[in-house]
């Protein structure tokens, strides 16, 4: 089993839906891999969080509007590149900067849709733990993300100048919608879709650098 195969599992393997078999498999990669080790670790930890969080409830404003300007920009799809293989590879890398978008869509719509909780009933206390439970994970795969990107710095020079400059505005429109979840969850911090955004979101990331580290050894 490959890193990226790893990854499209993980949500599933950790959820515990996936056949024995499957398990299994993911068992071993996982045992042997650092890298999808700490991605299965970080996801457990705000997804338990997460789950221990009162019932979701909508941001005071529509986020989608700042975080689609950053997300939203041209793909890979509509670029021109040197070679057939660099395309395929860096097509999957954008389906995943593409897949974020859709999770932020799910986002909008659930909230707009969801129950509507008054700020008194949410729990210091448990706020105050889920922000300790969310640095935590957030340290995680800011080490994960720090492993693969001085990874990659090594093997740059194996990759074309524009396949560099599309992974950079990929990992900035990243970058920016982290900051903003990150805003969104620092005026409400037990909102458990907001947790979940933000798991997803660096997941996101750590994907799309496995993918183009694994371009770069090819």
């Amino acid at each position: 089993m490959t890193c990226p195969e790893a990854l499209e599992r993980m949500d599933d393997h950790v959820d515990g839906i996936l056949d024995e078999a499957a398990d299994q498999e993911m068992e071993l990669h996982v045992a042997s891999c650092a890298e999808c080790r700490a991605e299965e670790r970080s996801l457990r930890a705000l997804l338990a969080h997460a789950a221990a969080l009162p019932d979701a409830r909508p941001p005071g404003r529509d986020l989608w509007p700042g975080i689609a300007s950053r997300i939203g920009g041209p793909r890979v799809g509509g670029r021109a590149w040197p070679r057939a293989g660099w395309t395929a590879g860096l097509a999957a890398a954008a389906a995943v900067v593409l897949a974020l978008s859709a999770l932020i869509l799910t986002y909008r719509a659930g909230a707009r849709s969801g129950p509507s909780t008054s700020p008194g009933s949410l729990v210091p206390a448990a706020a105050r733990g889920g922000d300790e439970a969310v640095a935590a994970a957030e340290r995680e795969y800011a080490r994960a993300a720090a492993e693969l990107m001085a990874a990659l710095e090594q093997q740059r020079d194996r990759l074309p100048p524009e396949t560099l400059a599309s992974v950079e505005r990929d990992l900035r429109s990243i970058d920016s919608a982290l900051q903003e979840v990150r805003q969104a969850l620092a005026s409400d911090p037990a909102n458990p879709a907001l947790n979940h955004l933000l798991a997803s979101t660096h997941q996101k990331k750590v994907q799309v650098l496995q993918q183009v580290l694994k371009l770069s050894r090819t």
